[in-house]
């Protein structure tokens, strides 16, 4: 068995949710998986509890997920639940993830962060713009810029803050061995290097699409502001921050380049909930 500890915690994550001891992705898995932490305080603790060795056949069973492990060599952490420095934030959070798997530097974890996402086709030139500006308003106001590292806005989020000597904050929909989408390898490793890259998925495992949106959920829960929309239709997957921000209390921002185009969603959430005022030097960019 591998001797760093990191190593060790997410191959047991791995293998229990491979053999479907545990599930991810979902807010009752979640739970259960914070509720089997703190009873035996870590992944290898629960899979000896588990007896996950007589679920093993062979070693086959496992040979995916060790080889990723053996051939990763970079340093990451494993923050569980029951960890003193996993993110105040995240406890609050009901159903949210209760482990994170980290590349970088785990202070900012804790700094005062804002999320900034919105639409993986961003081609409009007046939507880059306002996404540049109002990047360089909140990196000069002192946050830390918390998306998703996916095409569009959150591609430029984090270029953009790191443009300005802002720090940044990529939260994957992947284990921290893969990047989606692959032209931003270079990025995420830049960010692994000199920010924080955060996943809530051990090495090893399949990724599936509802990842990302549970990824989403991850990235609003670090966020102690709230999240800034530079742009998102009807139909984006964005929507899903925009819930999980208002169902955890937090301040939802929109630029006002979203307005003019027919988007329903901007109407339904406001006629809904009260949209608090943004931090002072904001507003001229925010339709609140």
């Amino acid at each position: 068995m591998f001797d760093d500890q990191a190593k060790r915690e997410s191959f047991y994550h791995a293998a229990l949710i491979e053999t479907g001891l545990l599930k991810i992705a979902s807010p009752k898995a979640n739970n259960q998986a914070r509720e089997l932490l703190q009873q035996h305080g870590s992944f290898e603790g629960i899979a000896c509890a588990q007896k996950l060795e007589d679920r093993l056949k062979n070693d086959r069973d496992t040979a995916l997920i060790r080889r990723q492990l053996e051939r990763w060599n970079k340093p990451f952490q494993v923050l569980t639940i029951n960890d003193l420095t996993f993110p105040e934030l995240l406890k609050k959070v009901e159903g949210i993830t209760p482990v994170l798997y980290l590349q970088g530097d785990p202070k900012i974890l804790n700094a005062k962060s804002v999320a900034i996402v919105g639409t993986r086709d961003l081609e409009d030139s007046i939507d880059r713009e306002e996404g540049e500006r109002i990047v360089k308003e909140v990196v000069h106001k002192g946050y830390v810029v918390v998306s998703g590292l996916a095409n569009g806005c959150d591609t430029l989020a984090h270029q953009e803050t790191i443009a300005y000597g802002g720090r940044t904050i990529a939260v994957l929909g992947t284990p921290l061995n893969r990047t989606y989408p692959a032209k931003n390898k270079q990025l995420q490793e830049d960010i692994a290097e000199n920010h924080l890259v955060v996943s809530q998925y051990p090495m090893g495992i399949s990724t599936f699409p509802h990842h990302f949106a549970h990824r989403n959920t991850t990235t609003v829960g670090l966020s102690s502001l709230g999240i800034i929309v530079i742009r998102a239709g009807d139909r984006s997957g964005t929507l899903h921050a925009v819930e999980e921000c208002l169902k955890q209390g937090k301040q939802l921002f929109v630029l006002h380049n979203n307005l003019g185009k027919g988007y329903k969603w901007i109407e339904h959430y406001r006629g809904k909930f009260k949209i608090p005022n943004p931090p002072r030097g904001l507003s001229k960019w925010l339709l609140i």
